[in-house]
């Protein structure tokens, strides 16, 4: 089965939340983003941001909306999600480039992603009604990575101006022309100060959502203990319902030190008033990302359909969860870390494992990766990496990969020849030549020292690479000659096929470009389905003088 490459809950605005209280000072900050080129909602959790924007969607179209997470910091899975977005919101725009992302084979080296983000503006440029909204929240997890921040400022910088980019998150958020761009009227900034409940609105809140009528003295102590903060205001309106607290003041008696630790004292209150079964519910389920009944009934081991009624429970009881674009629940981020510092270590793993086997049978390879990770078994995450990572490969996903394979410990690495291989292949990828033959030939010792002929043969392979992206076919001849020496009768149609291709590269690098195409055609007859290595098509046909049609085949892939 062909896995998703776009998660839909991603860029899919989330609905809108009945109990949450209509602000309309915050909606009237939000509409000043139409006259600027960006806008940074910039705030910590539990401010109000995530729900501000997702009213701010609702209510002006179009509007594209991209949640982002850590898996966005890869720059295909960015690009593929940016571009998936814009055609949700805008489905008539033409010239997206979701084809060309879709189809990347990630052995030909780096995406070009300037090129296609330039691409994408292009597209927009054409036919984007006026204005139009982009909105990318939480881009802290992403936007820590270069290559991100890079093309987040060329999208920004080189946008037609009728697009307006709000990029929300926690830090600062750091571009390299972001300084210009405010020296120059085109940022609008809205920080905490702007997020925090006024008195009006705290007044409004208890009086309106919470049935709770406050005094002005009441309301001017919440102001004082909270600052405004819209978690703390509903973890004390819980303590209340909860009856933890009998009245505002025995709430507001917490003498803490920080608003973080008035909420760790507010929550655990609200935790311990939970019946039991909630309780063992709500410390399970943190483990996930996100919840649906399925995952919640394999982590409780509780009768198919048993979770639906629980999660209806956590949402009728406003037990900081929120609902995604796809209909699944998660926790807020605060309440989140919260819940999962009460388990102790060793439920976390039996949690997080059988988390992991439910999305392995599932055929989720990155969420199972995720969780036995979490689990602290980084071998079963090698060995699942050992056959996930040339999907991870082959579809342009190296930053992705190379996450994964950062979080191996090197003792386990060194048991999985196949992740040294993959290593092998990001070095190269990335022209770093020298540490990619080191990597090919530790992987390369160890299938010798497992009599493991057809995972020499690929390292041998790995190694001639090298050598033909350094232009050195002596070496790389022999180093071919060797690898089908070795895999002689062992492997497939297709692995012999890509040594001829491989072969014929060689030969083009030699200058021997007739001898070249022979050898590919031989290497496309071997095929039983399936194309052949595109790139080095291209690059026969340059040398040997048919420019035109060079041309057209390198435009049918855009």
């Amino acid at each position: 089965m062909a896995l998703p490459r776009v998660l839909r809950t991603k860029i899919t605005p989330p609905p809108l939340n009945p109990r949450a209280l209509p602000r309309p000072r915050i909606q009237q900050v939000l509409q000043e983003a139409l006259q600027h080129r960006l806008t940074i909602v910039q705030a910590g959790a539990g401010y109000g941001k995530s729900t501000a924007l997702t009213a701010l969607a609702a209510s002006h179209q179009p509007s594209i909306w991209y949640q982002m997470t850590g898996d966005d910091a890869d720059v295909l899975v960015f690009l593929l999600h940016l571009c998936h977005a814009t055609h949700l919101a805008l489905p008539d725009l033409e010239e997206l480039p979701v084809a060309f992302l879709e189809s990347w084979d990630g052995t030909r080296g780096p995406l070009p992603a300037s090129a296609v983000v330039d691409q994408y503006i292009n597209a927009l440029a054409g036919s984007l009604p006026a204005p139009t909204l982009l909105i990318l929240d939480d881009i802290h997890l992403a936007a820590e990575a270069s290559d991100i921040s890079l093309l987040l400022d060329r999208l920004i910088g080189l946008a037609p101006h009728s697009l307006h980019i709000i990029l929300a998150g926690r830090p600062p958020i750091q571009l390299p022309n972001l300084s210009r761009w405010r020296a120059q009227g085109e940022v609008l900034v809205i920080d905490q100060s702007d997020l925090a409940f006024t008195a009006t609105e705290v007044a409004s809140l208890f009086a309106t959502h919470y049935g709770y009528e406050l005094t002005p003295d009441e309301i001017s102590e919440l102001i004082t203990a909270t600052e405004g903060w819209a978690i703390a205001l509903q973890m004390i309106w819980q303590s209340l319902r909860s009856g933890s607290s009998a009245t505002l003041d025995e709430a507001l008696l917490h003498q803490a030190s920080s608003l973080d630790s008035l909420f760790e004292i507010l929550a655990g209150e609200v935790f311990a008033r939970q019946p039991a079964d909630v309780q063992d519910f709500l410390l399970r389920s943190a483990v996930l990302h996100e919840m649906t009944p399925e995952i919640c009934d394999a982590l409780c081991d509780a009768p198919h359909g048993s979770s639906t009624a629980m999660l209806a429970y956590l949402r009728r009881q406003d037990l900081f969860v929120t609902e995604t674009g796809g209909g699944s629940l998660r926790y807020h981020h605060i309440f989140h870390g919260f819940l999962r510092q009460l388990a102790s270590p060793e439920q976390r793993r039996e949690w997080n494992l059988r988390a992991a086997a439910f999305f392995q049978e599932r055929q989720d390879p990155d969420t199972a990766i995720f969780h036995l990770l979490q689990a602290g078994d980084p071998a079963a995450a090698a060995s699942l990496l050992d056959s996930y990572g040339p999907q991870l490969l082959a579809s342009g996903r190296l930053d992705s990969l190379k996450g994964y394979l950062d979080a191996i410990p090197p003792d386990v690495l060194q048991q999985h020849p196949a992740l040294l291989y993959y290593l092998g292949d990001l070095a190269r990828l990335h022209s770093r030549f020298q540490e990619a033959l080191g990597w090919y030939q530790q992987a390369g010792s160890l299938w010798q020292a497992r009599s493991q002929p057809e995972g020499v043969a690929r390292a041998l392979r790995g190694q001639a690479r090298v050598y033909l992206d350094t232009v050195n076919p002596r070496r790389a001849e022999e180093l071919l000659q060797e690898s089908i020496r070795v895999s002689d009768e062992m492997e497939g149609r297709e692995s012999q096929a890509r040594l001829y291709e491989l072969l014929a590269e060689n030969r083009l690098n030699a200058g021997r470009p007739d001898e070249a195409e022979r050898l590919r055609q031989q290497a496309a007859a071997l095929r039983a389905e399936g194309p052949s290595d595109s790139q080095l098509l291209y690059r026969v046909l340059l040398r040997t003088g048919r420019l035109d049609e060079a041309r057209r085949k390198l435009e049918e892939q855009l």
